[in-house]
């Protein structure tokens, strides 16, 4: 859910419960209002009587006259009310009603509820005395229907001013709080450019301290990451030169010692295959076989060596390096598969260690695509794509149907993370595997 929705949805919450209240308190107000009424009439009719009877002789001729009714007639009532006068007996003696109050608009909910909260119906009464003698009783009764009526009447006029009250509200809320929280678009793009790796960006100055507060933490965390991966570029490089250093010394080793001592056992053997009589053929035969051996060690360190230390590399150039190592495969593979490689001059001005390993990694994925997918055209590319030093190497054989562990392409992942770069493995949907590495520019640049 939007952060806008949840806040108006509360905002709309808050307002109806306020507007439960407010109805809670009109009702209250309404009734406590009704029952003055009833007193205030009460009390009126009570003083006219009281006057009347005060007015009066002591003839019995004019205490027929008592009551005037019709001066308690213009007293004004609302309807369902009723005016009755009671002998001191309790007999009635005169009555006055209004028509009954009209209620059929009222919901019953509404009635009940009324009825439970404030029992509407009321009886007063006022006694009308001559001195210490109790002349007459008079009771004012109202239907509570009418009172229920004059609440829901009210109740509907201010539910419709609140519901009007609380749109308005939203409306209004909804453009503050979307104007207030725009700003978070902002922040939300600025992290994912982060994720993608960008961490140039920065926020800036924000109007309200939240926003504020936000923005220089995420432009502290881009900074902070700007850094580490400076860092870990400089370790990475710091790593591959150490490991490069470490290849050359063991190249050497490999070279000086094996080499010069496997070259002296060949020629020794080959002087005493010379030495030996052509009938001991077991001493031949035994001879024959450590020959054999020599020039498989000969093979192997020379395979050994060319993986430590790729030929070609310093005096040539990595763009150099990777067409000899394409023409070596190519003349290996006299039938299949055919290799191609294109290659951007400006991956001859990379760092030495940075240079060997992305030879390592054409050198691994060429490996992986002649000898385990079955492919028969393999195309291997060096270009420079979006501030990126992209290696991409694809090829038409089994990758599709071979898991990525099968292909040995496990390492490249590892290799790509010491060049402070990402790996990509796309099984192609016409056969095939895509191996893409990407070394971002800036990645070197930090580090160098």
């Amino acid at each position: 859910m939007r952060l806008t929705t949840h806040l108006l949805i509360t905002t709309a919450g808050c307002a109806l419960l306020a507007f439960v209240l407010a109805m809670a308190v009109l009702l209250t107000l309404e009734h406590r209002a009704s029952m003055r009424q009833l007193e205030h009439i009460a009390d009126t009719g009570e003083r006219i009587l009281r006057g009347q009877l005060m007015g009066l002789r002591e003839s019995v001729t004019l205490d027929a006259r008592f009551p005037d009714w019709s001066a308690l007639s213009v007293v004004a009532r609302g309807d369902g009310s009723c005016f009755k006068l009671e002998h001191p007996n309790g007999q009635p003696w005169r009555s006055d009603c209004r028509g009954a109050a009209a209620n059929g608009d009222v919901p019953p909910w509404f009635a009940a509820t009324y009825r439970v909260l404030f029992a509407p119906a009321r009886r007063v009464t006022r006694d009308i005395a001559r001195g210490h003698d109790l002349h007459a009783r008079l009771a004012l009764s109202v239907d509570g229907e009418a009172e229920i009526a004059r609440s829901w009447a009210e109740s509907r006029r201010m539910a419709a001013l609140s519901a009007a009250l609380v749109a308005s509200l939203c409306l209004v809320l909804a453009w503050f709080m979307t104007r207030a929280l725009r700003p978070l678009a902002a922040v939300v793009a600025h992290l994912e450019s982060l994720a993608a790796g960008s961490r140039h960006a920065r926020l800036g100055a924000q109007r309200h301290t939240e926003m504020q507060r936000i923005a220089e933490a995420c432009d502290s965390l881009a900074a902070t990451l700007a850094a580490l991966e400076q860092q870990r570029a400089q370790l990475s490089l710091r790593l591959l030169e150490v490991q490069e250093h470490e290849r050359r010394q063991l190249a050497r080793d490999l070279h000086d010692e094996f080499g010069q001592h496997l070259t002296a056992l060949a020629a020794t053997t080959a002087t005493l295959r010379r030495s030996v009589a052509d009938d001991d053929e077991p001493l031949q035969r035994a001879l024959e076989r450590s020959a054999d051996s020599i020039a498989h060690l000969h093979t192997l360190v020379r395979d050994v060596l060319t993986r430590l230390r790729p030929p070609g590399l310093d005096e040539l150039g990595l763009c150099a390096a990777v067409q000899a190592l394409v023409a070596d495969w190519n003349r290996r593979c006299a039938d299949a598969p055919r290799i191609n490689a294109h290659c951007d001059p400006r991956f001859d001005a990379l760092p030495a260690p940075l240079a060997a390993e992305i030879l390592r990694i054409v050198q691994e994925a060429l490996t992986n695509a002649v000898r385990h997918a079955a492919a028969q055209r393999v195309v291997v590319s060096l270009a420079r794509v979006d501030d990126c030093f992209e290696i991409e190497i694809c090829d038409d054989g089994r990758g599709a149907g071979a898991s990525v562990a099968g292909h040995g392409l496990t390492g490249l992942g590892e290799r790509a993370a010491a060049c402070a770069g990402t790996l990509a493995i796309e099984h192609l949907a016409s056969g095939g595997l895509r191996v893409r590495v990407r070394i971002p520019a800036a990645n070197i640049e930090r580090a160098t």
